[in-house]
This record gives structure tokens, sequence and C-alpha cells, in this order.
């Protein structure tokens, strides 16, 4: 009687979806609830395995036995996944005029030998309405002896030659040669000793084939940069050592010279201004650290000059070197934030780090071929891709 009771009231109390099951044992009246859905109870999977109570009235099947010893990690997989071949990761950097199924071409290419895209990104300039451009930075990961670096560049050539790209770009971190730099200084080290720090614990991908300063540096330096195997040359400048329009000081002369094997120059605090000469004659990039937000604070003590002027906000700015002074293409901008209680040391300990983390920022974009540079030349710009 009671039983019956009990089931008229679940019946009346519990939704549709629910099964109730009374069962009546030595212990008592005990209760049962189970969902009529195919998936295990919340409780263990050995109460499950245990329950002998759902095999008689509900419409639920216990789930198979496990082999002994298995589990649910990913590693019990055995379908392996397509990338698990690819020892290798490339970068390839596009650029044409805006039109159809370029991403797609790109794509395609990569798909069809079997590579895996592994990050996308794109940039269409629209300053010129009737004739917008297309850039973007692909990254994959494929075999490289199934797909060989031979084979990728002719691949995306003939996505290069189908679209009529400018920039058709390819780089394989491994395979295709380092870029090359060149590090020039004056008095203050500490943009520096960070890259060579970052050299030495793997974090910058390039190869320092000199550093020059016209300054004499600190035996620390010397010391470190002959760990390294990096050559330093000591080159001083002088009132009488002048370039002119025409024609490049002695000190340029050098510097032309140990930068003829370089990629890129950076600028790590360098204090001269390059003439114009020596900008067209190298022919290549040069980045240069701004110790401050351009425009800013020029000539001799920026620091005290920001101090004295009271400022809020201070910053560094990464800039690609032109013959206008400080007015080239922005790179990287980095600010924090100062007040009074902060004095003249603290202010400069402050914007020396956002100097170091601002030039190896840049830098570090430049190397993952990140940065491309667009516009007009007298409004030239500059990306930064993912």
């Amino acid at each position: 009687m009671l039983s019956r009771f009990c089931t008229r009231v679940c019946k009346t109390l519990v939704p549709p979806s629910l099964v109730c099951s009374a069962l009546d044992t030595s212990q008592g009246l005990h209760t049962h609830l189970q969902r009529t859905l195919k998936v295990a109870p919340p409780w263990g999977y050995r109460q499950w395995r245990s329950s002998s109570y759902i095999t008689s009235r509900l419409d639920v099947q216990a789930p198979p036995d496990r082999p002994q010893g298995e589990n649910n990690d990913r590693s019990s997989c055995k379908t392996s996944h397509h990338t698990a071949s690819h020892t290798a990761n490339g970068v390839y950097l596009f650029q044409c005029r805006d039109q159809l199924g370029v991403t797609a071409s790109i794509a395609k290419t990569i798909a069809s030998a079997n590579a895996n895209l592994t990050s996308l990104d794109l940039f269409i300039d629209k300053d010129d309405p009737c004739s917008p451009v297309f850039y973007s930075r692909v990254t994959f990961s494929f075999d490289q002896t199934a797909w060989t670096e031979a084979q990728i560049k002719a691949d995306f050539g003939a996505v290069a030659n189908t679209f009529k790209a400018v920039v058709s770009q390819l780089y394989i971190p491994g395979i295709t040669p380092q870029k090359r730099l060149g590090i020039i200084i004056s008095k203050k080290k500490h943009c520096l000793v960070d890259l060579l720090y970052r050299l030495e614990t793997g974090k910058l991908d390039c190869e320092i084939k000199f550093v020059a300063s016209n300054h004499p540096q600190p035996e620390d330096v010397l010391t470190r940069l002959a760990r390294n195997g990096i050559p330093y040359f000591y080159l001083p400048t002088s009132l009488d050592d002048r370039a002119t329009a025409d024609a490049l000081s002695k000190q340029e002369h050098k510097l032309l010279e140990l930068a003829q094997d370089t990629d890129v120059l950076v600028l790590a605090r360098y204090m001269q201004v390059l003439s114009g000469q020596f900008l067209r004659e190298y022919g290549r990039d040069i980045i240069n650290i701004h110790h401050g937000l351009l425009p800013s604070f020029k000539g001799a003590n920026p620091y005290r000059q920001a101090f004295n002027a009271g400022v809020k906000l201070i910053g560094a700015t990464a800039h690609f070197v032109t013959e206008e002074l400080d007015s080239g293409p922005i790179v990287e901008q980095l600010v924090a934030r100062v007040s009074h209680r902060d004095d003249l040391s603290q202010f400069a300990t402050k914007s020396s780090n956002l100097e170091m983390q601002c030039l190896t920022n840049a830098l570090t974009y430049y190397l993952d071929s990140r940065l491309i540079r667009y516009g007009k030349p007298r409004h030239e710009r500059v990306m930064k891709l993912n």
C-alpha cells in the first residue's frame, strides 16, 4: 500500500524526464531516481557498475569495461594528428593589390602540401580608395622532408605571380639564415647590455656582427662582448670630423665598412646624427631608440628637462631612421607614470627601463618578420602583424 502511494506521489511531483523506481529493502524504503538519458550518473564509476537496480527497470546500459591501465589522456589516442610529422615552422609575408582570392590561394597552397596554417593576420590599406593594398602574415607548420624549402619557394612563387605580388617573403627559423645586425652606442650601455642578455638566453634570433661606440666602454661590457665572440670597435668623433651633404665623415666611413655585411643597424642610445649621405649609401633599415615619446624634449639632459617640466608620463619610442631627425616611422612606444615622489635618479631608472623594453620589442618584431612599412614616403607608417 505504502509502495503504491509513493509511486503515485512521485509520478505527480517528478518531471516526465525522470523515472521513479521504489525498492523496498531490509533497511527500509529507498527511492532511487535516475534520468533516462544514456549517460553516467553523477556518482562514481564503480558505484555505477555495482548498482543492480539500473538493469531491471531503466533503459540505460552500463558503460563497457575499460581495458587494464587505460585512461582518458590524449596520449592514449591511437590515431595521430596530421601535424605529428611536422618538424619545422615557417613565416610568409605577402603584399599585393587587394583582390579576391588571395587568402584562399595562400591557404590552399599550405593545405595542398599537408602543412598546417597556424596563424593568419591581414591588413588592407585603403588610403587610396581606388587602389587598396593587401598585406598578410601567415605562419604554418610542415614536414620539411616532404615539403622542402625549394618547393615552398616555388609554390608561394606561383601565388605571387598569380596576384602580381610586390612582396613575397619566406622565413623558416633554423633554415633561413639569421638576420645580421650591427649595434652602435655612445656612453649609456643599458640597451646594449639588455640585448646581449637576450642574445645569450636565446630570445633574439639574430647574429650580431659588431658593436661600435664613439665612447670607451667599461671592462664588463668588453668582457661580455668577447665571451659572445662579437667584435668591438671604438670610433671616436671630433669637431673637425664632420660629414657634409656629399661626403661622409671619417667615422661614418669606418661605420659603413663595418656595416656592409649587415641587414639592419641598431642605434642603442647612439647620440650622434647619421648624415643623409650615410643613410643613402647604407640603404638598409636602421632602428633607433629615442628617450621619450616623439615629439619630445630634444638636446642634452632630456631626463632633467622632463623632470624640471614636471611631466606625469614618460616614454620611449623606437622608430626607423630617416633623413628627417626623429621623424621616421614609429615601430613601438611605451609609457610609464611618474609623480613628484620620484627623484631624478628614480626618474632616470624608469626611463632607462622603458628604453630597454621598447627597443627589445621593436627588434623582436623586426626579427620575427612582423613589421611592414606602408604609406607614402612623407607619411610612411609601420604596422605590426601578429
